[in-house]
């Protein structure tokens, strides 16, 4: 990202959480970049624009660091702690963030509602992929409700992390955290109760992520992906390569019989790069394939 960029963000962020979002002007989010209003045009069109970039700055920083410990070969509930270790050390490095958000937590633009909302759909798909790895099958007729305890439990403790400022130790209240985790979903699964929320409740409130087709799905990830090769260093012809990957396969999965091997294979050239992870995986689940 833009140095400049980078500090208007910031500048943004930690005055959206000192004065609340209505009351910070873009002069003052320039002038605290020691910037002129005119150069803060030439990275945002708008507050409503700084805002989902801040958003998206965050969100993105914080699930490439999770992703790259679900991408290890950890048993799955150390893997879950060491996610759960990296999601509270970010909470308690990023706290005008956490402000920011709690204190204007209202409707801005339809572009930040949709993206908080794209926020939500992520944040289940992640505990119920660490779920599934920890409980199996079992948990899936739960998957809802384990889900929202353990988003419950995650929010309690962050809003005491960064409002009350409480001191502990990240290691320490992640291993705390799983283990309630686990003690919760154990009960639910014990007793065999009838499910209270099901997934059909999560369809509804996210129609994109379960209605939508596979093939959809694919060539909305394919998408993100060509739109992420030219904001990462790399070198020039490792750029092209990438960028004819995906046209590639773009047009492959255009295809009525698109071939499942063909993007196994092809998709191996995103291998190492974490930045990719998220968008590899979902594919890759999508398509029913393995990532090699």
């Amino acid at each position: 990202m833009h140095e400049r960029k980078r500090q208007l963000i910031e500048a943004g962020m930690k005055l959206f959480a000192q004065k609340g979002y209505h009351a910070t002007s873009i002069q003052e989010i320039a002038s605290q970049s020691d910037v002129s209003k005119g150069a803060f045009y030439l990275h945002f069109d708008s507050k409503e624009d700084l805002t989902l970039a801040i958003y998206k700055f965050y969100y993105q920083q914080l699930m490439q660091k999770v992703e790259e410990v679900r991408q290890t070969d950890l048993p799955p509930k150390e893997k879950m702690t060491r996610q759960l270790e990296v999601f509270i050390t970010s909470l308690m490095e990023n706290k005008e963030f956490i402000i920011m958000h709690l204190r204007d937590n209202v409707s801005l633009s339809p572009q930040v509602d949709d993206f908080l909302l794209e926020m939500k759909a992520e944040s289940f798909r992640w505990t119920s992929e660490n779920l599934k790895e920890l409980f199996g099958e079992a948990v899936e007729p739960y998957i809802v409700d384990s889900s929202i305890l353990m988003e419950g439990i995650l929010d309690g403790y962050a809003k005491w992390l960064v409002i009350d400022e409480l001191d502990v130790e990240p290691q320490r209240l992640a291993s705390f955290i799983q283990e309630r985790i686990v003690d919760a979903v154990e009960g639910i699964l014990k007793k065999e109760e009838k499910p209270l929320i099901t997934l059909d409740n999560v369809k509804r409130h996210f129609p994109s992520f379960h209605q939508q087709d596979p093939h959809s799905r694919v060539k909305e990830q394919l998408t993100a992906m060509r739109g992420k090769i030219d904001s990462l260093k790399m070198a020039k012809q490792k750029r092209e390569d990438l960028h004819g990957v995906v046209d590639v396969l773009l047009n492959e999965i255009k295809k009525e019989q698109s071939q499942p091997i063909l993007f196994q294979g092809m998709l191996s050239h995103f291998k190492g790069i974490a930045a990719f992870d998220k968008e590899c995986r979902q594919i890759a689940r999508d398509l029913n394939i393995e990532l090699i």
